[in-house]
């Protein structure tokens, strides 16, 4: 009699895995020990040994399957059990279900002839049927959450595996690839975009582990050089979201351990000093990137951050303009709030968010009440990338760029 040999539960959580690699053939003799298959799930990869002497005869799952705990992969013949031709009877309370069965990792497992067996893993019936995709537990996840086509994504692990990492990379671009579910006609394009913008903060929250930094800056002085420079008329129109920008990419240039991603590999380092600008458009929230923002003088960031936020209004962002920056700057100091905490756009590693300034007494040198202007600077990081101690130092860097903003009109040192 064949026994069904299954997808084993490797972990409390795990609910699928991937059929990585058969290490054995239809008709080949295993023993005890011998490596059948190799299971991998997005945290491990296991070599799953035969717990007894036998002949495989049957391979069903496909390398490459991604396949529910208790799937049957394929079968063999026990020695044991070779020539038997019944099973002691079990009475109706002590049978054991297939799915109990799964959740122990040894295999093979007998399924008696009286329990339903698990369904086999069947290949495409004929080439009008999707092709297969290859693609980790933890990929196929990401892009189910996030509202990702992964048929349309290009795998870079194994066989075009497609990883984690490469569902990343897909969704942060400014527009998902596709919808899973295509909303149905009578859906408007709005609200098809603010499902993908859902799935995608969805994404982000899920998978990349925030924590907080806090500051607040003393913007007097920036206020008072940007009235200044905006009436004297020879000098670009400057917005606090400029200083932003500009104060972001000094700091990645002074800090540059912060300047990283996380990725499927680990830690990434970007070396570049690039800033996002979180914008909002028609079609929904965009971050296009101000390239090099840490290497020119205000007045060059303030027109390539205005060009990019013209275009990206206009939905005429090129590849080049999305993506491959580590932090991201949202400003909503254009309404009367004070502070903003946001999440973490997938593919970056930190994003600042910024209200309006507010006017507070402090005291001077000499203890007296002084009446200023403060910014609250709020830094969200990726837990994976940086920790508190160099946080605070890329924060501490950007407030005191801000509070000495003429620093900020030269061009870096």
């Amino acid at each position: 009699m064949a026994t069904p040999l299954l997808m084993p539960k490797l972990g409390l959580t795990m609910t699928e895995g991937v059929l990585a690699s058969w290490h054995v053939k239809a008709g080949d003799r295993v023993a005890p020990g011998s490596v059948l298959y190799v299971v991998e799930t997005d945290k491990i990869a296991n070599e799953i040994e035969a717990q007894g002497s036998g002949t495989i005869s049957e391979i069903v799952a496909e390398e490459g399957a991604v396949l529910e705990v208790g799937a049957v992969v394929g079968y063999w013949i026990d020695d044991s059990q070779a020539g038997a031709s019944t099973l002691p009877d079990v009475s109706p309370q002590d049978r054991a279900s297939p799915d109990q069965l799964a959740r122990h990792p040894q295999i093979p497992v007998a399924v008696p002839a009286h329990i339903e067996q698990p369904p086999r893993a069947k290949a495409p019936a004929s080439s009008d049927e999707q092709p297969r995709i290859v693609a980790t537990p933890l990929a196929r996840r990401m892009a189910r959450d996030g509202g990702i086509d992964i048929r349309q994504i290009a795998g870079t692990g194994p066989r075009g595996r497609v990883k984690a990492a490469d569902v990343a990379r897909a969704a942060a671009n400014a527009e998902p690839v596709a919808v899973r579910h295509p909303a149905p006609p009578s859906v408007t394009a709005e609200a098809r975009q603010a499902r993908a913008v859902a799935a995608r903060v969805t994404l982000a929250k899920q998978t990349i582990p925030h924590f907080y930094v806090r500051a607040e800056a003393n913007v007097s002085p920036l206020l008072a050089l940007r009235k200044q420079l905006n009436e004297d008329g020879t000098y670009p129109r400057l917005s606090v979201t400029h200083f932003l920008v500009a104060a972001m990419g000094r700091a990645l240039a002074s800090v540059p351990e912060f300047d990283a991603v996380w990725t499927e590999d680990g830690v990434s380092s970007l070396g570049t000093t690039d800033v996002g600008i979180v914008v909002s458009t028609e079609r929904g929230l965009i971050i296009p990137v101000a390239r090099a923002a840490g290497q020119q003088p205000l007045d060059h960031v303030s027109r390539t951050a205005d060009d990019v936020i013209e275009r990206a209004r206009r939905g005429a962002l090129s590849g080049a303009d999305i993506g491959r920056a580590a932090v991201s700057v949202s400003n909503v100091g254009s309404r009367r709030v004070s502070g903003l905490i946001p999440i973490i756009d997938v593919g970056q590693a930190a994003i600042l968010g910024v209200g309006m300034p507010s006017p507070v007494f402090r005291p001077d040198e000499n203890g007296q009440p002084v009446l200023r202007q403060e910014l609250g600077l709020y830094l969200s990081c990726d837990h994976r990338v940086s920790d508190g101690l160099l946080a605070a130092r890329f924060l501490e860097t950007v407030t005191d760029l801000l509070e000495r903003p003429m620093t900020l009109l030269r061009g870096p040192h």
